[in-house]
């Protein structure tokens, strides 16, 4: 598959992209037909340290895997790219500049605090994390993280997306209109796309949200991770100007069916249940062979042509004893 670049994608029309957290997923999302993906903190997190999304995964962390992933898809990768990793626009500058270098196409940049554990509010019930809210930090922080962020990508593939989570929590202070506003000034900024973030799950769906944040914002926006629940479709969002939408769908699929095998492999005592798992285990056994194979041919391939080398020295054979190269003469 040929390697794309997000922003030709753009101009052609809508982007849907899945949020994946490794190789492999990133290589499901390519068979399924998806033309780009997005590396989601919150599912990249427990993947990466067993750890919910309180931005414990450092600079290196993202970097490493923003290279694994793109040097194995083709699909243009989009990150999370949360605070920028610093509170400063030098910090924002210098981590922008390495996760472009590294491959990726679009940085999703918020206006939220560092402190995601704490500021950022998780709600805990008894078991798990049940819900959260948000602190975004002051709007001039913000438009100077813009400005570095498009300024340390400027002459790349790489786009900035402009992120506003003033309205992403039922339990935000701030108004609708307020939120748009962080999102026109960051465009001024530089941003090439806007995501003024969105609760889901809303009484009445998010259309009616949508359609205002279309009216006083121009240009390539963002709707992320679509839900049935915001009661919003693909189409209504390409004709409100969301031309690029995210989703979570691909860490279902993989944390439901690792139980699932697993559990019921444990309880029957053989793996009976796993070597004839899934109702479409035939219908999809020429793309489980893509999954498995990668560019394990390619890389055999390469390594044979390696192997193609002289077989003697152009002025003789190697002697048979080459210790005699490697010892040390004893005074």
């Amino acid at each position: 598959m040929e390697r794309r670049k997000l922003r030709d994608l753009l101009k052609e029309g809508q982007v849907w992209a899945p949020c994946v957290w490794d190789c492999v997923s990133a290589k499901a999302a390519e068979i399924a037909g998806y033309k780009a993906i997005i590396l989601a903190s919150s599912i990249y997190s427990w993947a990466r340290a067993g750890l919910p999304d309180l931005s414990m995964l450092s600079l290196d962390d993202w970097k490493e895997t923003i290279e694994n992933i793109t040097y194995s898809s083709p699909l243009p990768l989009i990150i999370d790219f949360e605070d920028g990793f610093g509170q400063t626009p030098s910090h924002v500058y210098r981590a922008a500049r390495m996760l472009a270098r590294a491959g990726a196409q679009g940085l999703i940049l918020y206006d939220t605090s560092a402190f995601r554990g704490t500021e950022r509010g998780f709600v805990m019930d008894e078991s798990h994390i049940s819900g959260w809210y948000t602190k975004v930090i002051p709007l001039e922080d913000y438009l100077a993280k813009v400005k570095a962020a498009v300024a340390a990508c400027e002459g790349t593939d790489c786009i900035i997306i402009a992120a506003t989570a003033a309205l992403a929590s039922p339990y935000s202070p701030y108004t609708l209109d307020e939120a748009i506003e962080r999102s026109v000034l960051a465009r001024e900024m530089g941003a090439e796309m806007t995501f003024t973030a969105i609760p889901h799950w809303q009484e009445g769906g998010n259309l009616e949200k949508c359609k205002k944040i279309n009216e006083k914002l121009p240009g390539w926006k963002m709707y992320g991770d679509l839900c049935t629940g915001d009661k919003v479709s693909l189409d209504e969002l390409k004709e409100l100007g969301f031309n690029f939408v995210g989703t979570h769908c691909l860490h279902i699929g993989a944390y439901y069916g690792m139980l699932d095998v697993a559990i019921h492999n444990m309880q029957n005592r053989n793996t009976i249940y796993s070597e004839s798992y899934g109702p479409e285990r035939e219908k999809f056994r020429k793309e489980m062979k893509q999954m498995m194979d990668y560019r394990g041919q390619e890389f055999l391939a390469m390594e044979k042509e390696f192997l193609d080398v002289p077989k003697e020295r152009k002025y003789g054979k190697e002697p048979e004893d080459k210790s005699c190269i490697y010892t040390l003469k004893m005074r």
